[in-house]
């Protein structure tokens, strides 16, 4: 599976609850076309531990209003990075 890196981002508020926290994520862009992931259909889940992880596919159109995190995600995925940059989020 090929991959190359993404932004990485440093995140320090959760959203929802507004927990504190300081958050370090690496993004990276992966080749899928030797996986089944495309055939488990536009939404799938998987555990992690106990931990139920839900994935969903979104077309490039509908990301601006979708609910999704880091947020400056949203455009930066039209134009990647050749190498890979610190972005720091304050929400």
């Amino acid at each position: 599976m090929k991959q190359q890196k993404m932004p990485s981002c440093r995140n320090f508020v959760e959203d929802v609850t507004k927990e504190r926290f300081h958050e370090l994520c690496i993004y990276f862009l992966i080749d899928i076309s030797d996986t089944d992931l495309l055939e488990r259909g536009t939404s799938f889940s998987c555990m992690d531990g106990r931990l139920c992880l839900e994935f969903e596919w979104l077309p490039f159109e509908c990301l601006d209003k979708a609910y999704l995190y880091p947020q400056f995600i949203k455009k930066k995925i039209y134009k990647l990075p050749e190498s890979l940059q610190l972005i720091q989020e304050y929400n």
